[in-house]
């Protein structure tokens, strides 16, 4: 015998076999009903086939069985998995640090150098306190007069604000003992 005609007998064979169950499923499906239009409660029918009480509901109202859609689950699960890579894309693009702590610049200008390095130094930042000899006014003498970055701004913990500080003009000189240049520069470091 030749396969091809093997496999065309199979399947026919396959197809009368359908059939049949499903003409025996029809006959099983009235005879339930027959039972239930006859006065029989759902649940002494479930109970006396071994079947759910919502499974012969079903069958007596003609409803089929629902399946349980492992494609829809699925599809579910990829939509969540799809909405999330979304949204690391869109923070990456938007250059946003992911899971990077971060201290916003605390506006600092016209108080005193040391209270604006605590101020600095509570956020998580490293200041640095340039002093420069300037004339802009006494009453702005060691008092920060410009800042960088500025205020506001969102920067990752452990970054360094640096701080403008008026000290006095030239012929002034510092409250260093023996008269000492006052030092240009000043490095303060965050507390972790």
């Amino acid at each position: 015998m030749d396969p091809l005609e093997q496999v065309k007998k199979l399947r026919e064979e396959y197809e009368r076999s359908l059939d049949a169950a499903e003409s025996r499923r029809v006959a099983y499906h009235e005879a339930v009903l027959d039972l239930y239009r006859s006065g029989t409660p759902l649940r002494e029918i479930a109970t006396g086939l071994g079947l759910s009480h919502q499974r012969v509901h079903q069958i007596v109202s003609g409803e089929p069985p629902r399946r349980r859609n492992l494609g829809k689950a699925a599809g579910g699960i990829a939509g969540v998995l799809v909405l999330i890579a979304a949204t690391f894309g869109a923070l990456w693009l938007a250059h946003e640090p992911l899971f990077v702590p971060t201290a916003q610049i605390p506006a600092v200008i016209t108080m005193r150098d040391y209270q604006a390095v605590g101020r600095v130094v509570q956020r998580g930042l490293n200041a640095r306190v340039i002093w420069r000899r300037k004339q802009i006014g006494l009453r702005i003498v060691q008092h920060v007069y410009a800042q960088s970055p500025a205020p506001g701004k969102r920067v990752t913990k452990g970054s360094t604000v640096i701080l403008y500080v008026e000290i006095p003009a030239k012929h002034w000189r510092c409250a260093e003992p023996n008269n000492k240049p006052c030092p240009t520069t000043y490095f303060y470091k965050a507390l972790s």
